[in-house]
């Protein structure tokens, strides 16, 4: 399946996340109902077993292998291993040892049956591709190779949409299948072939020129492009490393995009577009397709595939029918669960990030509630009392022992709010603009076991305006808030006990 499906099932699925548009959509009086769209869900469901039906044990462990929190598609991808079941593990949780693949837990080393990979197959395996991957697993493809676990999304599948293969596919449907293309290809002329190569020069003009493969040739200095717009010294350069390395460039019909009306400003008009959808093999191998699909719209007019592009607009599409569509969902119903145990498959690499979340947040906290009190917004002072000089001393004491601020030269007010900013504000390392940003980074790298609320706190901006009592007052309402969604909402889970456990040791 391509790498970029989770865009299709965003919409279905996270129309409760707080996203205007979709929440507009969800509440339109059941819009999708009336229209009888086609449910993604079986075909995620048939893709799992696909999966599934792929390893040797029959209660397989599946893991989905992200690059990590950095990736653009991250909280996609995230989305999608819960949603999924998966386990979502990035190359550190992971260890190949006698040609097994295993992830590190709590519980010890635990046996991985499949990964979906979702990062670049050169960064798989240091041993293996790139050395200087970070983000690998060595050893991976040993274990791949000798089929002890399952790899969706295999090294190499990525050669199916390279541009050269396309030259071959009419011949290879006919050697294979017997028969000719169910769709027609676009015509495809790979210069490897000194035939080809011939018809491309000739032909030059009217073709497409762009890469054979994924990376881009040296004749070339962007992307695909018309032979027709190739002019002056890039095209003596294009043919120069043309002759040099044939093997590097294809050339391609010059394909006429069908087109669908869009609204810009306050008129209907026609921009061309492209449709790419996804298929998946079932638990029984055959071969399921997704109801629906991702369409790429054109900024403007013109219908020469060249000139789009990528595109500038994305768009879901959806298959609607005349009957109703039973609903379906991959998510349990709340009156069906389940009590199922399975204990120890935390990663170690969680288990350490919600421990320290725990910390960061109750640290965090304790310090903001110091400095609302030494600056005098406490119930005590708002009800006439006076903080004594010893108590304001104690508080001082707190906050610079804890790191966040140096000593202040005195105790009146103008030190004070002095020592408050900087323990807000500063670079050092127990600040509490610090400690927000640590918990932010791990908030944004637990998607798959926080809450949409819990995250959607974490990741609020620091605040910034207003004066440093509102402000630390402010923060301080948002990690209460955490705290009360953690200690109520988050279930009991090993993740939930390193984060209570962190809490505790920080607060005693």
């Amino acid at each position: 399946m391509p790498l970029d499906v989770e865009p299709i099932l965003q919409p279905a699925e996270r129309a409760a996340d707080g996203d205007p548009v979709l929440q507009r959509i969800a509440g339109a009086g059941g819009l999708q109902d009336r229209l009888n769209v086609q449910r993604h869900a079986p075909f995620f469901a048939a893709f799992r077993a696909g999966i599934a039906a792929m390893c040797k044990r029959t209660d397989p462990r599946i893991g989905l292998l992200t690059p990590g929190r950095f990736n653009p598609s991250y909280p996609e991808q995230a989305h999608l291993a819960r949603y999924l079941g998966l386990l979502l593990v990035e190359g550190a949780d992971l260890a190949a040892l006698e040609d097994k693949v295993y992830v590190r837990t709590i519980g010890g080393l635990k046996r991985i049956d499949a990964l979906w990979r979702r990062l670049d197959p050169r960064l798989l395996d240091p041993l293996a591709f790139d050395t200087h991957s970070q983000i690998g697993v060595p050893g991976l493809i040993d274990a791949y190779a000798a089929g002890n676990v399952v790899l969706s999304n295999a090294p190499g599948s990525a050669v199916l949409e390279a541009p050269a293969f396309s030259a071959f596919l009419p011949q290879l449907a006919k050697s294979l299948l017997g028969e000719d293309l169910l769709l027609p290809n676009i015509a495809t002329w790979w210069c490897g072939q000194d035939s080809a190569r011939a018809q491309v020069e000739a032909n030059f003009d009217r073709l497409l020129i762009g890469p054979a493969f994924h990376s881009r040739p040296l004749g070339m200095t962007g992307a695909p492009t018309a032979g027709a717009d190739i002019t002056g010294e890039d095209r003596t350069r294009l043919l120069a490393d043309m002759a040099n390395r044939p093997q590097d460039y294809v050339g391609q019909e010059l394909v006429q995009l069908s087109t669908m009306p869009v609204v810009v400003g306050d008129a209907l008009v026609p921009r061309p577009f492209t449709l790419r959808v996804f298929a998946a093999r079932n638990g029984d191998g055959e071969w399921t397709v997704l109801p629906g699909g991702f369409a790429r719209i054109g900024e403007h007019p013109d219908v020469r595939a060249a000139v789009m592009g990528e595109g500038i607009w994305s768009a879901d599409v959806c298959i609607y029918g005349a009957e109703p569509v039973a609903p379906v969902s991959l998510l349990t119903a709340a009156d069906s669960l389940q009590v199922r145990r399975n204990p120890g498959t935390l990663p170690s690499r969680v288990a350490d990030n919600f421990y320290w979340l725990g910390r960061y947040l109750e640290r965090g906290e304790a310090l903001l509630g110091a400095i609302r009190v030494m600056l005098g917004n406490s119930i005590d002072v708002d009800g006439g009392a006076v903080l004594s000089p010893t108590t304001v001393g104690k508080l001082v004491g707190l906050i610079v022992g804890a790191g966040s601020a140096p000593h202040p030269p005195s105790l009146r007010r103008a030190d004070l709010t002095a020592l408050a900013r900087t323990a807000m504000e500063d670079e050092r390392w127990q600040s509490i603009l610090t400690l927000n940003r640590h918990a932010r980074e791990i908030g944004e790298g637990s998607r798959d076991r926080l809450s949409a609320d819990m995250v959607r706190l974490l990741e609020a901006p620091f605040p910034t305006h207003r004066g440093m009592l509102e402000r630390a007052g402010s923060l301080q309402r948002r990690y209460a808030a955490i705290a009360g969604l953690s200690a109520e909402h988050m279930g009991r889970t090993a993740a939930w006990r390193f984060h209570d456990l962190g809490r505790r040791i920080e607060r005693a």
